[in-house]
């Protein structure tokens, strides 16, 4: 089975993330730690939804490990350019015949929630479940439960 999570086909098409989420994407990190976590924290309140209360202690607790254990600017830059670079998949996804299973937020500034739909779409019976509220985030709280049982039940039934 194949669970897909706030990503899109690669589309052209498709809706730009806002600017907001362009420019926390963008924006070179601090190099100090402490700047760091902030900068982290301010990031991912920008790509974070409205549903949710953003947990900043859990935040700033990963952001900390993260710097901590491999701060490497450059890897995250490599990571953008390789998403930037990809081709539209949408016509290949038309090729995928496990049962899939699309989840996306409803207020997804970086991946729009077009793009969770255009993947359904692509791919033969998957099912999409969209998250009123969520962001491009998985919010502590709220949105988990709807998240683990749909993760869960799709597993046990396609398995």
């Amino acid at each position: 089975s194949l669970i897909s999570i706030y990503s899109h086909t690669g589309n052209p098409e498709l809706p730009l993330p806002t600017q907001k989420a362009m420019d926390g994407l963008f924006t070179p990190p601090p190099l100090e730690r402490e700047a760091n976590i902030a900068y982290t924290v301010e990031v991912w309140r920008t790509f974070s939804g409205t549903g949710f209360t953003l947990d900043e202690d859990w935040l700033r607790k990963i952001a900390a490990h993260a710097y901590d254990r491999a701060f490497y600017p450059e890897g995250v830059a490599r990571q953008l350019a390789a998403v930037m670079a990809q081709k539209n998949r949408k016509h290949d996804l038309g090729s995928v015949s496990v049962p899939t299973l699309v989840i996306h937020g409803s207020d997804d500034p970086l991946v729009p929630v077009a793009g969770g739909r255009d993947t359904a779409e692509a791919i033969p019976g998957a099912e999409l479940m969209i998250i009123e509220g969520m962001g491009h985030d998985l919010p502590h709280g709220g949105a988990w439960p709807q998240i683990v049982d749909a993760i869960v039940n799709h597993t046990q039934i396609n398995n």
